[in-house]
């Protein structure tokens, strides 16, 4: 019988086969044994006295980078303008420092700016917009004060505060103009957003001329846009350019939109340089029969002296003199009124009854001359540095 046989290629294929297996084993046990499978590394040398050290001891860190041109300017910016900028308190709370990010800041707390050495301070309405409360300002270098609310205008959410620190404290802030401001520009703003205190945030200008209703319910116009949130707190602080002047007052935001952003509304500058000389000039009641001019007690005033000026004389209540008019009869009769000297201010003469009536408001005094004819010699009792003294008036008229 006849057996079949396979073919010698079949085995040489075979062969082939059986020796490409053997060469990947001895590839493959190579391999492992390079990488040390199974094979018992030595223990690692101990550190040396100087390397234990070493661990225990902070790494070196790479030398102080320089600032940029940038950032320098931006540091010089909030050191210039920080001093200008104040805390405004209208709750009578009194908190300012150190307070936590997520803490509730009520409203009647914001910002605000030194606008003359004589103790003007400009703000939101809306921020001391609190009836009944007692208003306070907390200037950069710590020290509170009390304030008085003399002048306001609601159709721009303005409000005029008066304090009595001394004018070495007080830096009015520098002025710019809103006037050819374009979108894009760089804009700063400094003030204590959530009461946290001298807070700086930057941005750009994102629109001008804008409609928005405000906190009081008032429609504002020609508003600037920017990209900055003014948060509770915020409101009343200045808007600056990258020169460090004032261009607007921070005033609203828009409310969080849907990607949870905002945006922030400030009231130009050029408006609010018309309407606080107005407030000022309004403030001040004339008296040309009289031949002077007295502090007016606007909208809030008891009294007509800011607190704590009349504090240090001594007295209660009384009526300030804030100018004698040349050639008048307060003038002949050797009248004093307030005025800063250097760092000192001088409060003048002030008025505590006429025709032995004792004052408690300017409107006594004004309801009295009201009732004379030209020709009456009125009688004024005063104080001069907490002493008394007496003058006769001729009383002119209208």
């Amino acid at each position: 019988m006849q057996t079949d046989k396979q073919p010698a290629s079949a085995h040489r294929l075979f062969a082939f086969a059986a020796l490409v297996f053997l060469g990947t084993v001895v590839v493959a046990l190579g391999t492992l044994r390079a990488i040390g499978y199974g094979r018992e590394e030595p223990a690692p040398e101990p550190p040396t006295e100087e390397q234990a050290v070493d661990l225990y001891e902070p790494r070196e860190v790479a030398p102080l980078a320089g600032l940029t041109a940038g950032e320098l300017r931006t540091i010089q910016l909030f050191r210039k303008v920080a001093p200008s900028v104040v805390h405004v308190d209208a709750v009578g709370s009194g908190v300012m420092l150190d307070r936590r990010a997520d803490d509730v800041i009520p409203s009647g707390i914001g910002s605000g700016f030194v606008w003359t050495k004589r103790g003007h301070v400009v703000t939101n309405l809306h921020v001391v917009d609190q009836r009944g409360s007692e208003t306070s300002v907390t200037l950069a270098d710590g020290s509170r004060w009390s304030a008085e609310l003399i002048g306001q205008d609601v159709r721009h959410d303005l409000a005029v505060l008066m304090i009595a620190a001394p004018p070495d404290r007080l830096h009015p802030i520098e002025l710019g103009t809103s006037t050819g401001l374009l979108i894009g520009q760089d804009v700063f703003a400094i003030g204590n957003p959530f009461g946290l205190d001298h807070t700086l945030t930057s941005g750009v200008i994102g629109g001008l001329d804008r409609r928005i209703r405000a906190h009081l319910g008032q429609v504002l116009d020609g508003v600037i846009q920017t990209d900055m949130s003014i948060n509770p707190g915020n409101s009343g602080g200045p808007l600056l350019n990258s020169a460090g002047h004032l261009i607007g007052i921070n005033t609203a935001n828009s409310g969080e939109s849907a990607a949870g952003s905002r945006v922030g509304f400030a009231v130009p500058v050029d408006v609010i340089n018309q309407i606080v000389p107005r407030i000022l000039k309004e403030q001040l009641e004339d008296w040309p029969e009289l031949g002077m001019a007295l502090m007016g007690d606007g909208q809030s005033m008891q009294f007509i002296t800011p607190s704590g000026w009349l504090e240090k004389t001594g007295l209660e209540f009384g009526v300030l003199i804030v100018e004698v008019r040349e050639g008048g009869a307060a003038a002949a009769a050797g009248l004093d009124d307030f005025s800063v000297e250097g760092t000192t201010v001088r409060l003048g003469d002030v008025i505590v009854g006429v025709d032995g009536i004792s004052l408690t408001s300017r409107q006594d005094l004004s309801t009295y001359l009201s009732q004379r004819e030209p020709g009456d010699v009125i009688h004024l009792d005063l104080r001069r540095k907490g002493e008394p003294f007496e003058v006769d008036l001729e009383f002119r008229g209208r």
